[in-house]
C-alpha cells in the first residue's frame, strides 16, 4: 500500500485525537497483487471486478485463510513488542492495542491489515500540539519540535526497513505465486469460452454442417424449412409425373390425379436431423467434426402410395383378363353313344407384381414419363377338344335279365324311359322317384307283384325296383356318390345279395350325386328281357376301372309256429299257407382295378339285412 493513501489520514488524526497508537498499514501492494486485487482497491477495502474469471477452487480459498490468520498473528506479536518497548523507556504503559482487520466486501481479507505502533502512540508527532499527559496543558515557552514535512496524505512518518533483503524476497514470491495465478486463471477462462462455444455449436435447432439430402445440403435448415421445401419439389415431381401402359393392345396412363405419390421424406429428414444429437457431449461434438470433414448424404424412396397403385393396376387386370376355358361337352347321342365337344379357349391375365415392379423402378429412378410394357400370362386350357375325345366314354356299364310277366316288363320299359338320354351336371343329384314320379295306372303302369312288408302283393308299378337295382350297380361302377339306398325285405333273384336297391313311392328312394367335374349321360335301354344302364362322361384316370363283390356273412332263422291272417284278395271260405323263410346279412364291395385288371383297393360299399318271416296262413276274406 502506498503510505500517501488517503485513508492512511484519517487513521492518523484518530489517533492523535484519542491518543491511541496510530495503526501502520502493511505492504498492501503484494499481499494486494497475491490475492488478486490492486493496490487501491485494497486500501479502499472493496473486491475487485474480474470478469470472465474462473471460479476460484476450495484450494485458493484455504490459502486466503491461512494468510489472513498468519497476519493476525504477526500484528499482535508487533503490538506486545511495542508495548514493552515503551514500558522499558519509563512511559506509562499503554492500553492494549486493538486491531481492526476489516475484510474488503466479497473478498477474504483485505491485504493492507491495520498494524499498531506503541512508539508512534508512546510520543507526539512533532509539528503538532497535543495535550500533556494527565490533562496539563504544555508550557507556552517549551521548545517546539521540529518535524519533517508530512507527505501528501500520509498522517505517519515511515518506519526504517529493518529487514531489506527479507522484503525482497517475500517480493519476489508474492510477484512468481500473482504470475502462477494469472496463467491459471487464463488458462481457465480460455477452457471455458472453448466450452461454451462448442455448447453453442450442438445446441444449434437448424441441421449441423455436412448433411445432404440427395446431394444438397441442409446446413442452416430447421426441420419445418426443410419439409416446406421438399414438399414442395416433391409436389412438382408428381405433376410432372406421367407413365404409359401397353397391355394387349390397350393403352392406361398413371399420373398423380388417378395416383396418390408418396415418399419416406419424414422419416428420413427425422434420421437426419438425429444425426449428432445422440452420446455424451464429447461423443456429439466428435460427430460434428466428422460429419465436417467426410459429409453425410441421405437419399430419398420415391413411388405411388402402394393401395392406390396396387388398385389401379387391378383394374388394368381386370379388363385385360381373359377367363382360360376347357372343351366341354356340347350334346350327347345316346343311340350312338357319341359326344360333340365345344372348343377350348385360351386364357390371358396381367401379371401384376411385375407391372408394379416396373413402375416402382421407373420412379426410383425418375424416369417419370416411362413407356411400360405389360407382362402378360397366358394361360392355356387344360383341357383341349382332343383332350375330351380321347378320354370321354362309357364310364360304367351294368345289366340285369327280367321275367316274363307282361305287366312287369311294361313297367320296367317306361321307368327306364325316364332315365334314358338323361345328363347330369356335376354336383347334381338323382332322385328315382322324383325323375318318375309316382307309378299309377293314369300313367300307364300296370298291377304287378311287389312286395310290402314282406308279402308280395300286386300293385301299379310292381318290377320297376328291378330298374332302381340296375342303375344302382351303374353309378357304383361310375364311382359316383351314393346319397340313398335300401335293401328289399327279400333278396332278389336278379341280382347277386347285397346289390339290390329298392323303392317304393311313400317310403324309400334310390339317390346318387354326379362327383366328377363334368357331365354325365345315361343310356338306359330295355329288350329282349334285358335293361341295360350305361354311364358316360370323363373316364376314371389312366384306365382304372371298377367292379362290385357281396358275400352273405350270417343266417338269420325264421320263427317257430304259423301266424294266421285274413287275406281279402282270397275269396271267403279259402286260405292260403305260406312257408317260413330265414333271412340273411349281407356285405358289399366296391373293387378299383387298373388297366392291366390288377386290383388297387376294395372299400365297403354296404351292410345288408334281409329279416327272416314266419310261417303264415292266410285266411280268405273276400267275396
Amino acid at each position: 500500500m502506498d503510505y500517501n493513501d488517503k485513508n492512511a489520514a484519517p487513521v492518523r488524526r484518530r489517533a492523535e485525537r484519542t491518543g491511541e497508537p496510530s495503526v501502520k498499514p502493511a505492504d498492501s501492494t503484494a499481499s494486494a497483487r497475491a490475492d488478486g486485487y490492486s493496490p487501491r482497491q485494497s486500501a479502499r477495502g472493496t473486491a475487485p471486478v474480474v470478469r470472465n474469471a474462473p471460479r476460484t477452487s476450495s484450494a485458493s480459498i484455504d490459502s486466503g485463510r491461512a494468510r489472513a490468520a498468519s497476519s493476525d498473528y504477526h500484528q499482535r506479536v508487533r503490538a506486545r513488542a511495542a508495548a514493552n518497548d515503551s514500558a522499558k523507556a519509563g512511559n506509562a504503559a499503554p492500553a492494549p492495542a486493538r486491531v481492526n482487520v476489516r475484510p474488503a466486501s466479497g473478498a477474504a481479507r483485505t491485504g493492507s491489515t491495520a498494524r499498531t505502533s506503541a512508539s508512534t502512540a508512546a510520543r507526539p508527532s512533532t509539528g503538532a500540539k497535543r495535550p500533556a499527559p494527565n490533562g496539563t496543558k504544555r508550557p507556552a515557552n517549551a521548545p517546539q519540535r521540529r518535524t519533517a514535512p508530512r507527505s501528501q496524505g500520509a498522517g505517519m512518518r515511515h518506519k526504517k526497513n529493518r529487514n531489506p533483503k527479507w522484503a525482497s524476497a517475500l517480493l519476489v514470491v508474492c510477484a512468481m505465486a500473482l504470475i502462477g495465478v494469472g496463467y491459471v486463471g487464463v488458462t481457465e477462462v480460455n477452457n471455458y469460452m472453448d466450452y461454451q462455444a462448442k455448447c453453442r455449436e450442438l445446441e444449434q435447432d437448424t441441421f449441423y454442417d455436412g448433411i445432404t439430402l440427395e446431394g444438397e445440403s441442409l446446413s442452416g435448415l430447421t426441420m419445418l424449412d426443410a419439409i416446406a421445401k421438399y414438399q414442395k419439389q416433391l409436389s412438382n415431381v408428381a405433376s410432372a409425373t406421367s407413365i404409359t401402359i401397353t397391355a394387349r393392345g390397350k393403352t392406361y396412363t398413371l399420373d398423380s390425379s388417378s395416383v396418390q405419390m408418396s415418399t419416406n421424406l419424414q422419416s428420413t429428414l427425422s434420421l437426419a436431423y438425429s444425426t449428432g444429437r445422440t452420446g455424451s457431449f464429447d461423443e456429439r461434438y466428435a460427430q460434428l467434426q466428422q460429419l465436417k470433414s467426410e459429409g453425410l448424404d441421405f437419399s430419398l424412396n420415391r413411388g405411388w402410395n402402394e393401395d392406390t397403385l396396387r388398385s389401379k393396376i387391378s383394374q388394368i387386370a381386370a379388363d385385360v383378363y381373359v377367363k382360360g376355358q376347357d372343351a366341354d361337352v356340347e350334346s350327347f347321342d345316346p343311340d350312338t353313344g357319341k359326344f360333340t365337344f365345344t372348343s377350348e379357349v385360351t386364357g390371358y391375365e396381367l401379371d401384376t407384381d411385375d407391372l408394379y415392379a416396373q413402375i416402382t423402378q421407373a420412379v426410383a429412378n425418375g424416369n417419370v414419363n416411362a413407356n411400360i410394357e405389360a407382362k402378360i400370362i397366358e394361360v392355356a386350357p387344360e383341357h383341349t377338344v382332343e383332350y375330351m375325345k380321347e378320354h370321354f366314354g362309357r364310364i360304367s356299364y351294368a345289366q340285369t335279365k327280367t321275367t316274363s310277366n307282361s305287366n312287369r316288363n311294361r313297367n320296367i320299359q317306361l321307368a327306364t324311359a325316364e332315365f334314358n338320354g338323361m345328363r347330369v351336371e356335376p354336383g347334381e343329384t338323382v332322385s328315382f322317384n322324383a325323375t318318375t314320379g309316382e307309378r299309377t295306372e293314369a300313367k300307364g303302369y300296370r298291377p304287378a307283384g311287389a312286395y310290402s312288408g314282406g308279402v308280395l302283393v300286386q300293385e301299379p308299378g310292381g318290377g320297376v325296383c328291378q330298374v332302381s337295382t340296375t342303375l344302382y350297380n351303374a353309378a357304383v361302377k361310375a364311382d359316383l356318390e351314393i346319397i340313398e339306398r335300401s335293401p328289399h325285405t327279400r333278396v332278389s333273384d336278379y341280382v347277386p345279395i347285397g346289390l339290390d336297391a329298392a323303392v317304393n313311392w311313400s317310403s324309400q328312394d334310390f339317390k346318387f350325386k354326379n362327383t366328377s367335374d363334368y357331365p354325365i349321360f345315361i343310356v338306359a335301354e330295355f329288350a329282349d328281357q334285358k335293361l341295360t344302364f350305361k354311364i358316360y362322361g370323363k373316364q376314371l384316370d389312366d384306365g382304372v376301372y371298377i367292379k362290385l363283390e357281396s358275400e352273405k356273412t350270417e343266417t338269420i332263422a325264421a320263427p317257430e309256429g304259423v301266424k294266421e291272417k285274413n287275406d281279402p284278395t282270397l275269396p271267403l271260405g279259402t286260405n292260403k299257407p305260406e312257408a317260413a323263410r330265414d333271412g340273411s346279412r349281407a356285405i358289399s364291395y366296391k373293387i378299383y382295378y387298373d388297366k392291366n385288371d390288377n386290383e388297387i383297393k376294395r372299400e365297403v360299399l354296404a351292410k345288408s339285412t334281409y329279416p327272416a318271416s314266419q310261417a303264415i296262413l292266410r285266411i280268405g276274406t273276400g267275396t
